[in-house]
């Protein structure tokens, strides 16, 4: 509404209230700025008393005279100081519901456990809280330097899983690096690649101690203990294959593996065994058995073997050991002690190392040929891994 006003009101004086006070109190009340012209500056309206507007009767509006803000008091139970910091430039307030952004460190400052909750109404997985940390780059380009964040990993009733990870930038991008999580644990995270820790073996709490030394873990990346009965065959054929997926081996890395079995020889014809190792389709080292005579003994091995990057990703060499018992019977098992055995001896790829390129995939082969197909003609596989150090 508009207050109306005293056509040629007298002049106020000091000690006289008169009717151009009153107008500039009807101005006032109807939406027009009395510090304007033709009033000065120290015009501008003081309130030096207290004074009280209810709940839900004070409303801010914007310039336009549209739109705003009313301020509501919740119940409370006596009149509170709400005091404002001191501030030494144009600032704003921080309020609930809307997006805040903070130019200066902020202290949160209470004695007891419950100092700073973080609440995210939606419930469903994948959903969580965040902290971020921002810094500018060598390029002064405003960019994220850090995250650590808290997310759903299952949301079913009385089996909830959440896990906390941490982000830093990397190479000059935001990197989750380190995650814990409910599921399983500890997980070490890189580019596309995450090394877990699982404790589900452990009966009882464990150190894990590191050597005073630089040090390397040694990962079994495949092994199986099913049997596997090689006979009625002359061809070439696999005790083990695996894949090395480039960019395992790095440039002094060591593939190693252990073959473990026996070889059974029980048929008239003179038998010879052949055994050959591979790398990416190239044979490193192979020879073959002297002619092992029929005897209804079964005869075990033990092939072991490192295949090595020598200072350089494109550069292989091969050594290891071959080990065969003769038929000479054992006292319990199989596997004589008493004597030299059929075979002892170690290999090594001299004069074949390989230059395979291990930033791809290169295929790890140990093969055996036996020069007689028959049923009683065998080389049974009961035990192999493969073992990766970088």
């Amino acid at each position: 509404m508009t207050w109306g006003t005293i056509t040629s009101p007298h002049t106020s004086s000091s000690s006289q209230f008169a009717g151009d006070y009153l107008n500039k109190l009807s101005k006032l009340f109807s939406d027009i700025d009395v510090s304007l012209t033709p009033y000065s500056s120290t015009d501008i309206p003081l309130i030096n008393t207290p004074f009280q507007i209810r709940s839900g009767k004070l409303q801010l509006l914007r310039s336009s005279g549209s739109n705003g803000c009313i301020i509501v008091i919740p119940a409370v139970g006596s009149l509170y100081n709400l005091n404002v910091p001191l501030i030494s430039a144009d600032d704003t307030f921080a309020l609930l519901g809307v997006a805040n952004s903070f130019t200066e460190r902020i202290t949160v400052s209470k004695d007891t456990a419950d100092l700073l909750y973080l609440r995210r109404p939606t419930q469903t997985v994948g959903n969580g809280v965040e902290f971020w940390s921002w810094m500018y780059d060598s390029a002064n380009v405003y960019k994220n330097y850090g995250r650590f964040r808290w997310e759903i990993r299952t949301n079913t009733p009385g089996a909830e899983n959440s896990s906390a990870k941490w982000s830093v930038m990397k190479a000059g991008t935001i990197t989750s690096m380190l995650s814990i999580n409910g599921e399983t644990g500890l997980v070490l995270l890189g580019t596309n690649l995450r090394q877990g820790f699982d404790d589900s073996l452990e009966t009882a709490a464990r150190t894990y101690q590191t050597p005073n030394n630089d040090a390397q873990l040694i990962g079994v990346v495949s092994k199986s203990n099913t049997t596997v009965d090689i006979n009625t065959t002359a061809a070439e054929t696999d005790l083990l294959n695996y894949s090395v997926s480039g960019n395992r081996m790095g440039t002094n890395g060591v593939v190693k593996f252990t073959i473990t079995g026996y070889i059974l020889q029980n048929q008239a014809t003179g038998t010879t065994y052949t055994f050959a190792i591979k790398f990416g389709g190239t044979t490193m080292w192979a020879d073959v058995t002297a002619s092992i005579s029929q005897s209804a003994t079964k005869f075990p091995f033990l092939i072991e073997g490192e295949i090595y990057n020598k200072n350089a990703t494109n550069a292989q060499s091969l050594a290891g050991k071959i080990i065969i018992n003769d038929s000479t019977a054992a006292t319990t098992g199989i596997g004589d002690i008493s004597t030299a055995g059929l075979l002892v001896n170690n290999f090594d790829s001299e004069g074949a190392d390989t230059t395979k390129d291990t930033t791809s995939a290169q295929t790890l082969q140990v093969t055996v040929t036996m020069s007689v197909s028959n049923a009683n003609v065998k080389t049974v596989v009961k035990h192999k891994r493969v073992e990766l150090m970088t």
